[in-house]
């Protein structure tokens, strides 16, 4: 008797670790596909260099590693046959190892090249994926992948549809997608930017910030617990996040760049409240400081951020030393 008990309770503490792994291998990183990609025109095709490589909005991307859309064998690069079959002009879509160039090449690394087979809609021919590297509220430019873009005239907004479900995305404020102004764009946001074409200057008709619906929401008080209120935006948010990784079979380039591991840096300024959105899942650590009156303060915190959730933070200063 003792023994069937032992062998049900083994059984069952591993049909729980199972399903704790399912629900894991299922979950969504941040509620979107944190995608960093490229589509737009070939400029140029280069298979006989070393690495080979194709040019893409004057980028140039080594393609040794990257899967051809139509290969068969997920194992096997095909890049000599894949690359032989694009065309200056072509319209291609090229998924990316990271936003930042490899260190020993100094290229972006593709992990996926897709030809298009038909021309593309007017407003669809050309759209950056990534991260904000960088921002400029006075010259209303933002880099993404080394890239300056002006956003001047663009369409900004942010997406609450990034999951499947509808029914929780519309319990969040302003369904669908919510009308924003460039002063809510920050660096380490995942953008999906749409240009009006791929000559230089680029200028973006669209914005969409992914994974809007993710974000932490922090206050700031004082030593005694007092909230602060001035109007002063003398309050520092520096978020940095390590992204949780990508649900299992899912070939995306977060998963490529060793898993998912990247720290990515949201830095915000604001007064003693604050609301960071756009962020993927996974976890976060806060660092607060304020310099008031001549004297600074400062604050730490950590949280785990949720997929399509608001993760609430209270952070008390405390007086520098």
């Amino acid at each position: 008797m003792k023994g069937l008990a032992l062998r049900f309770m083994i059984a069952s503490a591993f049909l729980a670790l199972l399903a704790f792994a399912v629900q894991l291998a299922g979950a969504d990183n941040g509620g979107g596909e944190s995608e960093i990609e490229i589509k737009a025109p070939l400029d140029a095709v280069n298979c006989a260099g070393v690495p080979p490589t194709i040019t893409v909005l004057g980028l140039t991307i080594d393609i040794s590693a990257a899967k051809f859309d139509g290969d068969d064998d997920e194992d096997e690069t095909g890049s000599a046959v894949g690359c032989a079959g694009l065309l200056a002009g072509q319209s291609v879509e090229v998924e990316l190892a990271s936003d930042l160039p490899n260190t020993t090449t100094g290229l972006l690394t593709a992990v996926k090249v897709e030809a298009e087979d038909h021309e593309c809609d007017v407003d669809d021919c050309v759209q950056i994926e990534g991260p904000i590297q960088a921002t400029d509220p006075v010259g209303q430019t933002i880099t993404v992948l080394g890239l300056t873009i002006d956003i001047s005239q663009a369409e900004i907004d942010g997406d609450h549809h990034d999951n499947d479900d509808d029914d929780e995305a519309e319990t969040h404020e302003g369904e669908g997608h919510t009308p924003l102004d460039p002063s809510q764009l920050i660096a380490g946001q995942f953008v999906e930017v749409k240009l009006s074409s791929n000559q230089a200057p680029l200028t973006a008709t669209e914005l969409e910030i992914k994974n809007f619906a993710t974000c932490i929401e922090i206050h700031v008080v004082d030593q005694n617990g007092d909230e602060i209120e001035d109007d002063d935006d003398d309050v520092q948010v520096v978020v940095s996040l390590t992204p949780t990784p990508p649900a299992a079979g899912k070939t995306k380039a977060a998963k490529s760049s060793k898993g998912g591991k990247k720290v990515l840096t949201f830095t915000a300024q604001s007064n003693g409240h604050t609301v960071i959105n756009g962020l993927p899942s996974g976890r976060a650590k806060l660092l607060i400081t304020r310099i008031h009156g001549g004297h600074k303060s400062s604050a730490k915190s950590s949280t785990v951020v949720q997929p399509q959730q608001t993760t609430h933070v209270v952070a008390r200063l405390k007086q520098a030393k």
